[in-house]
C-alpha cells in the first residue's frame, strides 16, 4: 500500500477519515491471511504501533527517509519495496501525485507480469493528477459517483464506485425498551475538524441563534470538536474535546440527529455514514456526496442557517418523523455503505493470485 498520508509528516494533524479507513483495511486484510507491505514516513512509527497493535505477522512496514513530503519519501522507499517484492497488488490509498513515481517503479521492476494496481480515489481529480496517472495501467475505485465522474471522462481506466465503513457493526442504534426514556432535550451533533470553515459549523451555530422560544431549551447542539473553540452565545450549545475513534460509536448513540453542514471538500463523509448506521436522521448541506445519501428519505438538506433552524424545529416537534427518518437512514447505509474487505480481497487479489 502506497498512501500519500502515510508518506508525509502528519504529527500536527488528527488521524481521521481516510487514514482510519486505511488502518482498518490493512488490519482486515492481514486477518484474512493477506500479507501486506505498507510504505511510510518514519514519524508514523508511534501511530502504527497504536493502530496495528496485535495485528500479527502478516504486516510489514517499510519506512523511508524522514523527508516530510510524499514524493521524496516514496522515492526513498523504492529500494526497500523492490527487495520485498514481487507483489500481487499495489494499492494507492488516495489521490496523490507524490506516490506515482514510486508506484511506477515498483510495478515496472518488482512485479509479476500480470500484477494489478488499484487506486482508492477519495478526492476529486485535478487535471494535473489525471495527466500524471494517464500512462499507468490501473483500476480506479471511487468513493462516490461525484468522484467517479472525474475519472470516467478520461475513458482510460476501469472505474467503479463502492465505499463505506469497515467497522459498521460497531455503529448501531440505541436498543429499544428498557426502564423507560428519560426526558431530555433532543440532541443534534456536528462532528469533524470544525475549525476548518469548510466544515460549516458556523451554519449550525447560526441556526441555534435563530431557534424560536417554543423550541429553545428543547434542543441541544453538540459540537465535536474545535482546536480553538469559538465564543458561544446561544444556550444549549455543548462543546466536546476530540474523541479517539473507538469512542465514536458511543458518542453517535448519545445523539438523536446528525448535522453535516460541510459546504465544500466532502467526497464521501464517513461521519455521515456512521450516523446513518446509528439510526440518526441526517441534516446536510446539499453537496453531491451528501445529497446522494439522502435520496431515500433519511434526512433533509439545507443551504442556510435559517433553513437549518426550521428543520431543527420540525424534528424537535415531530418525534415520529425523526424516528422514521432514522430508520430509513440506517437501512440505506446498510444497503450501500458497508465496505467488505473480504469482497475487496476476492475481487482484486483472487485473479492476481492465480495468474501464474
Amino acid at each position: 500500500m502506497l498512501a500519500p498520508a502515510f508518506m508525509a509528516d502528519r504529527r500536527h494533524k488528527r488521524v481521521h477519515g481516510v487514514e482510519l479507513f486505511n488502518f482498518l483495511l490493512v488490519r482486515r486484510l492481514v486477518e484474512l491471511g493477506v500479507r501486506v507491505t505498507l510504505a511510510a514516513e518514519p514519524r508514523w512509527r508511534e501511530g502504527f504501533a497504536e493502530h496495528f497493535a496485535g495485528v500479527g505477522q502478516g504486516l510489514e512496514v517499510v519506512y523511508g527517509l524522514p523527508l516530510s513530503r510524499p514524493l521524496p519519501v516514496s522515492l526513498s522507499l523504492v529500494p526497500g519495496l523492490l527487495r520485498r517484492g514481487p507483489y500481487d497488488l499495489v494499492v494507492l490509498g488516495n489521490n496523490g501525485r507524490g506516490v506515482l513515481p514510486a508506484a511506477r517503479a515498483v510495478l515496472r521492476w518488482g512485479q509479476k507480469p500480470r500484477a494489478r494496481c488499484v487506486l482508492f480515489a477519495h478526492q476529486y481529480a485535478v487535471e494535473r493528477y489525471l495527466r500524471a496517472l494517464r500512462p499507468m495501467r490501473i483500476e480506479v475505485h471511487c468513493v462516490s459517483e461525484a468522484i467517479a465522474a472525474d475519472f470516467r471522462r478520461v475513458r482510460r481506466w476501469p472505474v467503479s464506485v463502492g465505499y463505506g465503513i469497515l467497522n459498521a457493526d460497531r455503529f448501531y442504534p440505541v436498543p429499544q425498551g428498557g426502564a423507560g426514556v428519560v426526558s431530555r432535550p433532543v440532541r443534534f451533533g456536528v462532528v469533524g475538524t470544525l475549525d476548518a470553515p469548510d466544515k460549516g459549523a458556523h451554519l449550525a451555530l447560526e441556526a441555534w441563534e435563530r431557534l424560536s422560544d417554543v423550541v429553545r431549551g428543547r434542543a441541544e447542539l453538540h459540537l465535536l470538536a474545535f482546536k480553538n473553540p469559538p465564543e458561544v452565545r446561544s444556550a444549549g450549545v455543548v462543546l466536546h474535546n476530540w474523541l479517539p475513534a473507538e469512542r465514536m460509536p458511543d458518542f453517535m448513540r448519545s445523539l438523536d440527529v446528525l448535522i453535516v453542514p460541510s459546504v465544500a471538500a466532502e467526497s464521501f463523509s464517513q461521519v455521515a455514514v456512521q450516523g446513518m448506521l446509528t439510526g440518526l436522521p441526517m441534516l446536510a448541506y446539499p453537496l453531491p456526496a451528501l445529497a446522494e445519501k439522502l435520496d431515500t428519505g433519511g434526512g433533509a438538506v439545507f443551504k442556510t442557517g435559517a433553513e437549518l433552524a426550521a428543520l431543527v424545529e420540525r424534528l424537535v416537534l415531530e418525534p415520529g418523523l425523526r424516528e422514521r427518518m432514522g430508520e430509513i437512514a440506517r437501512r440505506t447505509a446498510l444497503e450501500r455503505y458497508c465496505f467488505s474487505a473480504e469482497a475487496f480481497a476476492e475481487r482484486f487479489l483472487g485473479p492476481a493470485a492465480t495468474a501464474g
